[in-house]
């Protein structure tokens, strides 16, 4: 009986309507983060972008549909309720009116993040732990909806603005640049879904040859080869939607994905050999890495591949691995003039650390800033021929 009232409450409150949702993507790249969206979800209504992310209205299917296959988002909230409160009363008086059971499963009480700019109930705190107190008192869990074991559950996130605050539930659960393929990494690595988004902004298509010549642990690689073999990025972990009880009374099915033969090369080479031997060995595990070539070799001594012009994408070493700015000045102008002399016709992606400033050489390429790690960086993209080699 539980169970029926359950499966009626959530068809009428949650799928007979649309629901909003958050889709939080790296800073500086929210135009291609909203591209895919609108490729992968033609349907989904206006979409709204913010520093940070995509705010649109969707479908409940939504939720597991954009956390297994968007390659550029990082985290995807679904709206819960927005209220005004000035006080802590107006504040438990809005959270008691919110449906609980119908977001969370029995078990334990959300893990609970709150952020607040500008209001008068600025505790994050306090707030929080009014939330738990409220759970606890109304013996929240009895959903009918019990846990699931071994899946990530679904924590709250609570924004307040000016007095105005937004409740959130998460679906992701850990963030979605966790593909689950990796087990280790370089030193400085890429997380996968900015290292997605780099891609797209620098022109990468599955039709176009890649030359990744300081892949380090090879994300560059691995994320165009999933791009290439149209397999979804979430395929190979768990997600907090698992645990929302519309998903725990009437779970998804996903069909067997069929993997596409890339169809155009991928090199990808470094002068490190341990971080190569890691990457080869996670290429084995997967046949959609089998294409993907692998040697150790210094990016000034390696040849453009035979046939039409390509991407090439450069992640120099930088910061302490790069020594000072006279130092790192010289680096770019070797790459640079190697750029121009020796891969003519190509495209190429460039990242470069903001201290730098705007290095002249890559004054006429296209300049996205963005954020890695805390630091600010730069991402030049465009065609060799841009490069500028005189002397300002």
């Amino acid at each position: 009986m539980r169970r029926t009232r359950l499966h009626k409450q959530i068809r009428r409150q949650l799928l007979e309507k649309k629901q909003e949702f958050f889709v939080i993507c790296p800073p500086g790249f929210e135009k291609e983060c909203e591209q895919e969206i609108q490729t992968l979800f033609p349907d989904t209504g206006p979409m709204k972008t913010e520093k940070g992310g995509i705010l649109l209205q969707a479908p409940l299917t939504f939720a597991p549909e954009a956390n297994r296959r968007l390659r550029t988002a990082s985290r995807i909230l679904m709206r819960m309720a927005r209220f005004t409160a000035t006080d802590f009363k107006g504040f438990q008086k809005n959270l008691a009116e919110i449906p609980w059971h119908l977001y969370f499963p029995e078990g334990p009480i959300p893990q609970i993040r709150v952020l607040c700019h500008k209001c008068r109930l600025y505790h994050s705190d306090a707030i929080a732990q009014r939330i738990r107190d409220l759970l606890s008192a109304k013996k929240y869990g009895e959903s009918g909806a019990p846990c699931a074991q071994g899946k990530p559950v679904p924590g709250l996130y609570v924004r307040g603005e000016k007095d105005r605050f937004t409740l959130s539930v998460d679906s992701s659960g850990p963030l979605l640049y966790l593909r689950g393929l990796k087990t280790s990494g370089s030193k400085a690595p890429l997380r996968e879904n900015l290292a997605a988004a780099i891609l797209m902004a620098s022109g990468y298509t599955p039709e176009v040859t890649l030359v990744d010549p300081m892949c380090g642990s090879g994300t560059f690689s691995m994320e165009a080869a999933l791009m290439a073999s149209a397999v979804a990025p979430g395929s190979f972990r768990n997600f907090a939607w698992e645990n929302w009880p519309a998903f725990l009374v009437a779970p998804s099915v996903w069909e067997e994905e069929q993997v596409q033969q890339i169809s155009a090369p991928i090199f990808a080479s470094d002068v490190q050999e341990k971080v190569l031997t890691d990457f080869k060995e996670i290429c084995l595990q997967h046949s959609f890495f089998q294409n993907i070539q692998i040697q150790k070799a210094d990016f000034f001594s390696i040849e453009p591949p035979q046939g039409e012009p390509g991407l090439i994408m450069l992640n120099p070493p930088y910061g302490l691995r790069m020594g000072t700015k006279k130092e790192a000045g010289i680096l770019n102008r070797r790459l640079a003039d190697h750029l121009q002399k020796k891969w003519q016709g190509w495209h190429t992606g460039i990242l470069i650390p903001g201290e730098q400033g705007i290095p002249p050489e890559f004054s006429r390429l296209q300049r996205t800033n963005f954020q890695h790690g805390g630091l600010p960086m730069q991402l030049f993209t465009g065609k060799t021929e841009l490069i500028n080699l005189h002397k300002p």
